[in-house]
């Protein structure tokens, strides 16, 4: 069992552990506290509220683009008003926002005796919808009869120190599996990463999850922890905020030559859709 952020004291003592590393997105279980924070981060002069998550932002640009969209997500009525007009939404509807708290700071920002060393952010919330993909299963049933071109995976981030019962996230996360390996070969998978901290986590989506991917998207951090989780087997907690341009180029060809990220499990898919459509 992951530990849930518990008390304001311990989150404080956590930010700032996590103050030279990466965005850390932290789950905190005690729920009165979390909306305490939220109304109070509300009072603040140049807080604002804003549509997140990258399947919601990508859908909304695809839409806006012109092209036919289906969103799996858990929104309340509110929420899904934001989207676009039009834009297909499936999943069953809530009755309690999933608020990602977001603390945004700069080079030098100081909080207590504490100074920041590099701009960063820190992410605290109270989902208890994401993390376990409650919206999958009638994804799976809408994708039957949609003939997608583009499958985007994403939001696998949230499974970051959330305190699964044993086995849980392994068996959502193989269904995910399932569903990428049965789409056909016409429709494109896309795996949008983000920031991870779990080694566990992260040798499972190198395994089950990126082979089947067509592309991958992630900021030049991320990259970097993929490559470090290749090539040493572990998670790099410190990265360069502002790396050279040469070196990202350098791990993106290192990447795509490596065999164990590209087509190492996409024959299951190959196989899996020629049997599919033989019979």
């Amino acid at each position: 069992m992951k530990r849930g952020l518990q008390s304001e004291d311990y989150l404080k003592r956590q930010q700032m552990l996590d103050i030279s590393i990466p965005s850390q997105r932290r789950y905190m279980s005690n729920s009165t506290l979390f909306d305490e924070l939220v109304a109070a981060a509300s009072t603040v002069p140049n807080s604002r509220y804003s549509l997140g998550g990258n399947a919601a932002c990508i859908a909304s640009r695809l839409f806006n683009e012109g092209c036919e969209v289906m969103l799996a997500a858990t929104l309340t009525p509110q929420l899904q008003k934001s989207l676009p007009s039009g834009l297909k939404v499936v999943g069953k509807p809530t009755t309690r926002d999933d608020i990602h708290l977001i603390l945004e700071y700069k080079a030098g920002d100081s909080w207590g005796p504490f100074s920041a060393p590099r701009a960063n952010r820190f992410i605290l919330h109270n989902d208890e919808h994401n993390p376990l993909v409650s919206s999958l299963e009638a994804l799976e049933e809408e994708l039957k009869n949609f003939s997608a071109d583009l499958l985007v995976i994403s939001g696998l981030q949230m499974m970051d120190n959330y305190p699964f019962a044993e086995g849980a996230r392994e068996r959502r996360l193989s269904r995910i599996q399932k569903q990428m390996a049965r789409q056909p070969l016409s429709t494109r998978i896309h795996f949008e990463m983000a920031s991870f901290a779990e080694p566990h986590l992260m040798h499972y989506l190198m395994d089950n999850v990126i082979p089947y991917a067509d592309s991958l998207g992630m900021n030049e951090q991320e990259l970097a922890n993929l490559v470090s989780m290749y090539t040493h087997g572990n998670v790099s907690l410190v990265s360069d905020s502002n790396p050279r341009v040469a070196t990202v180029l350098d791990e993106m060809r290192h990447l795509v030559k490596l065999p164990a990220a590209t087509s190492k499990q996409a024959n299951f898919r190959i196989e899996t859709t020629m049997k599919a459509s033989s019979s």
